[in-house]
């Protein structure tokens, strides 16, 4: 488990690298209000996707309890479910467009277009989750790396050789994820046997786990990117460049907390159902999990202290002049990108147990109360003010999510011994 651990973090942390790498590119090839609106794009993909690929949640917890042809019936359907899905998204976004494009100046084309990139990210994603499970490292890399990697230079190429300025990395996105949402869908197809066959009980067992999701997803989605909305509409697009200049600064702690989170997920829920299954779970199996948890959130920490330091000697020379404070920002950041990372060590068990809707209140509760800091500390302290509504939100998130995991095992150790 800790071998798939380690491979698993590794290629997410090297996954989010070439992300980072386009910011210097960008911001110095673009001026700051078209950095500023190309981030207000990335944002509504941000809140549109947990949406949209909300079937597909479920795809980690049930290939462990799902036999093979179960579990190939399960996959199907989820997939089946994406698509009235996205035609209700497609005419919602069409419908608000005009609506949305000029009260932030965005491109309507770019943002009527967006459903349909996110589209092609439901099969990448299946089989990056599908390929995770089944430990086939090379496809899980290739479905993982390959979009990313193709998105690189494309929006390279695109931007020196082609001179789309601010729409390269559009082009460069859209390319990439229907070149890997075709192969993805082709190797799903070939390898699990699917069969497009509609099942009403593995659509009923699919929406029963996910539908509670969506609130949860959603809330989150939009609490990391309502801050940029909020500042484009109090202070402009120019410091929404700024502060998204900041945050992907602070990125690098969010994708190592991330990429900590997408191997850590799946080892906690195997390590559950071996304990479960042993009877051992209220003896050693919660005890034992708990120090791993321990451990995991110091690495965290540890992680967080050097990725500051860092940022704080090198940031000046990655980033023009006019983006000095984001410095600031991003250090301020990654404190609240720590406690992210506290939180997704603990809540797998609330995954495991089906205790999404959970975390569904606890998220919407939280996107609520950032809704409000946002509108109180944005207009007084600037774009330090949306950095103060993330912390705190973040902060409260994790305490509340704690808790929960706390009263779920206690509650839990109250029946048989290894019973789920």
């Amino acid at each position: 488990m800790f071998r798939s651990m380690k491979i698993v973090s590794s290629l997410t942390l090297l996954n989010s690298v070439l992300p980072f790498l386009l910011l210097p590119i960008l911001t110095f090839q673009l001026t700051l209000e078209e950095y500023g609106g190309l981030i207000l794009l990335e944002s509504f993909i941000v809140i549109l996707t947990p949406i949209l690929q909300f079937s597909i949640a479920g795809l980690i917890v049930e290939y462990f309890k799902l036999s093979k042809s179960d579990f190939s019936l399960y996959l199907t359907n989820s997939l089946i479910i994406v698509l009235p899905v996205f035609v209700f998204f497609q005419i919602i976004v069409f419908y608000s467009s005009e609506f949305i494009v000029g009260r932030f100046g965005l491109h309507e084309g770019w943002f009527l277009t967006l459903p349909i990139i996110i589209l092609f990210n439901v099969t990448i994603q299946a089989s990056v989750l599908v390929y995770q499970c089944k430990k086939k490292y090379r496809l899980y890399s290739l479905f993982l790396l390959g979009p990313n990697v193709v998105t690189f230079i494309l929006t390279i190429s695109l931007l020196f050789f082609f001179d789309l300025g601010w729409e390269s990395k559009l082009f460069a996105v859209f390319s990439s994820f229907f070149l890997f949402s075709v192969l993805s869908f082709y190797l799903l197809i070939k390898e699990l046997d699917i069969k497009w066959k509609l099942s009403w009980f593995m659509v009923s067992s699919n929406l029963k786990f996910t539908l509670p999701i969506i609130p949860h997803s959603v809330a989150a989605g939009m609490y990391f990117m309502a801050d940029r909305i909020f500042i484009s509409e109090f202070l402009g697009n120019a410091s929404v460049a700024i502060y998204a200049a900041g945050m992907q600064l602070a990125m690098i702690m969010s994708v190592l907390q991330n990429s900590l989170s997408k191997a850590w997920a799946p080892f906690v829920m195997e390590f559950i159902a071996q304990k479960a299954e042993e009877k051992t779970l209220f003896l050693d199996g919660y005890s034992q999990l708990f120090r791993f948890m321990f451990l995991a959130c110091l690495v965290v920490i540890l992680s967080g202290v050097i990725i500051s330091i860092v940022i704080y000697f090198l940031v000046d020379h990655l980033l023009p002049i006019d983006y000095s404070q984001a410095k600031y920002l991003g250090i301020m950041l990654i404190g609240g990108f720590c406690l992210l990372g506290f939180y997704k060590v603990y809540t797998p068990i609330l995954w495991y147990h089906k205790r999404t809707g959970s975390l569904s209140k606890v998220t919407v509760i939280v996107f609520l109360i950032n809704l409000v800091l946002n509108l109180l500390l944005i207009p007084k302290y600037g774009v330090y003010g949306a950095c103060y509504a993330t912390i705190i939100s973040i902060a409260c998130q994790f305490l509340f999510s704690q808790a929960i995991v706390f009263s779920v095992v206690k509650n839990h150790k109250r029946g048989p011994v290894g019973v789920n």
